[in-house]
């Protein structure tokens, strides 16, 4: 499954892909992709998309694929320190669009005024407790 959402034939994959699975069981079957990290290896290779552009400073190692042309991509981060992310459909997007929370231009003070503002109208700041794991692993 991992070979096909990152558009790839399955040897193609296991040949290319220096990312590592998840064991969760001793079976030869039962590692699983973190679909981030499996999009972190596909934007390093990205010869489009301009890395580091805005620099932006943070205390966070740029996270490093051994690849065959030996790209590095680098953690993109806002204003505030947090992390933006382009993908639509992840939580931590989602989150920030039911927020109102641009990561690009807002800081922490902003975060927590919108945070504060949701919980005056009786809405939790986080939807799920999987959001607020989410933000502290990113």
């Amino acid at each position: 499954m991992a070979a096909a959402y990152c558009g790839l034939s399955y040897d193609l994959f296991r040949k290319l892909c220096p990312v590592k699975p998840i064991a969760f069981t001793d079976s030869p079957r039962g590692g699983r992709y973190l679909r981030l990290r499996l999009d972190e290896w596909l934007m390093s290779l990205d010869q489009n998309t301009s890395f580091g552009t805005t620099e932006v400073t943070n205390d966070v190692e740029p996270v490093r694929w051994n690849t065959a042309s030996n790209q590095v991509a680098k953690p993109r981060k806002g204003l505030g320190g947090f992390p933006i992310i382009d993908s639509p459909k992840d939580p931590i997007k989602v989150w920030y669009d039911s927020l109102g929370f641009d990561p690009q231009t807002m800081n922490e003070e902003d975060m927590q005024r919108l945070m504060a503002k949701l919980t005056r109208n009786g809405q939790q700041a986080f939807p799920e407790p999987s959001l607020a794991s989410a933000r502290s692993k990113h």
